[in-house]
């Protein structure tokens, strides 16, 4: 994972903002926050320092969990926004959203002619643009963007390789087409269509596409020292250079009253699966797996064909928090989280209180300074987990769990990645069937060790 200026920055907001609250300085010092990360010698990414600072600001206020009202936003100070953080409803989506001052509106034409092209005798371009916006001028080809189709047949029919697609980032990374422009050259979001992957958080160049947090309301549980407890995704493992119990005790440290693996809920998960394969089975039908939640609501939303083959059995997260409930049952339950796909759940199944994800977390250990390689190994007494469920956020860990479970041999496909291609092919098996008996989707690029919150 390539880390970007725009993710360190979230980071350094998520890190000062916990840093500030466990000094007890939040409240006289978080305006200090956006002259910290963007002082005046330091050169600016945008026109100026102070643009640089009001989007700062933005960034702040959606790490406190609040999306800002655009029309009054420069009116408020980040500490009445803080102050808002107090004794709030538990939030709701959207989850993400776009900071209009941050979106520089990306070029809204994608084709380019570049110094390369010499108005060449073929003049290919010329003689196959469907629109014939392409003309000559001083022996290079000029595009008229305003009747430009964006086809691409341009580049394509280019001898010399000098017309260049220039992409639209978050566009192009939103697999589900979710993201436009609005007539401003601003991005909108459509949550009717959004499966909450994460790419567009990953790929946005300006830092303009962001989370909504939960940070603050763990961090006033924490400080209230409610009985709480957390629930770890596995993927957990390696993200901190340490070993897997060291960091759960580090997450122990920082005030949980036990934590908890979610691999303890994968084994039930896989085990339900399995069963349910092999009534799949006996019909001469297959099986998708369940347990990534942005590759359910993609289903659910894109591929509905498919949907009757979804298995019936609850993700690794709900199983695990039932169980949690059921012990602890006035505790607060925190999901620790690879990905945004989870906050979405959460809401829906509304078991979990808050998730936080892996950034959030790793604020929390640094802003208490705490070492993880010094903390003590920590698995809770309560609920052990399986080899197999902590091996569910690698790409095939699903069917091997679901294999052993069905004490069978079964042929499956491994769908890495919500793309076009996926989506057809899932269309497909819908209506004709496939060879395979189980058919694992994963959203992230290796499974959820790819996810977009990830170290």
């Amino acid at each position: 994972m390539t880390i970007s200026n725009a993710t360190t920055i979230k980071r350094q907001i998520l890190f000062r903002l916990a840093e500030l609250f466990f000094k007890e300085k939040i409240t006289d010092d978080i305006s200090k926050i956006p002259y910290e990360i963007a002082p005046n010698h330091q050169q600016s990414f945008r026109c100026c320092v102070h643009r640089d600072r009001i989007i700062i600001k933005y960034r702040i206020i959606a790490a406190l969990g609040i999306i800002p009202d655009e029309e009054i936003n420069e009116e408020i100070f980040l500490r009445d926004y803080y102050l808002q953080t107090f004794d709030r409803n538990k939030q709701t989506s959207p989850w993400i959203f776009s900071i209009k001052e941050a979106c520089s509106g990306c070029v809204e034409t994608k084709y380019f002619v570049t110094n390369a092209c010499r108005g060449c005798v073929s003049r290919n371009c010329v003689r196959n643009c469907p629109k014939q916006c392409i003309s000559i001028q001083a022996r290079k080809a000029v595009i008229d963007q305003k009747q430009c189709l964006n086809c691409g047949k341009c580049k394509s029919v280019c001898s010399y390789n000098a017309i260049v697609y220039v992409p639209v980032p978050c566009e192009e990374a939103c697999p589900v087409h979710a993201i436009e422009k609005n007539s401003n050259g601003k991005v909108i979001i459509d949550f009717e269509k959004c499966v909450q992957c994460g790419n567009c958080l990953k790929e946005c160049p300006f830092g303009s596409i962001v989370e909504k947090s939960q940070l603050m309301d763990v961090l006033h549980c924490l400080k209230q020292k409610k009985q709480m407890v957390a629930i770890v995704a596995p993927a957990i493992a390696k993200q901190f250079k340490a070993p897997l119990l060291k960091i759960l005790g580090a997450i122990k440290k920082a005030g949980f009253t036990d934590v908890v693996e979610a691999a303890y809920g994968a084994e039930i998960t896989a085990q339900l699966e399995a069963a349910e394969l092999l009534g799949k089975i006996a019909k001469k039908e297959f099986l998708i797996t369940s347990c990534c939640s942005s590759y359910y609501e993609f289903i659910k939303k894109h591929v509905p064909e498919a949907a009757a083959y979804l298995s019936s059995a609850k993700s690794p997260m709900e199983y695990t928090a039932e169980a949690v409930k059921k012990y602890y049952p006035d505790a607060v339950i925190v999901f620790i989280s690879p990905c945004l796909a989870k906050k979405s759940e959460a809401e829906r199944i509304k078991i979990i209180d808050y998730v936080l994800n892996f950034e959030e977390v790793e604020a929390i250990i640094k802003a208490q300074k705490t070492n993880i390689q010094d903390c003590s190994d920590y698995e809770s007494e309560k609920f052990i987990p399986s080899k197999e469920g902590r091996n569910f956020p690698m790409i095939g860990g699903v069917s091997k769990a679901v294999e052993k479970y069905a004490k069978t041999k079964i042929e499956n496909i491994l769908v890495e990645g919500i793309n076009k291609k996926n989506q057809i092919q899932l269309r497909e098996y819908a209506k004709k069937g496939c060879k395979a008996n189980l058919i694992e989707v994963m959203a992230c690029k290796g499974g959820c060790i790819g996810g977009c919150n990830t170290l």
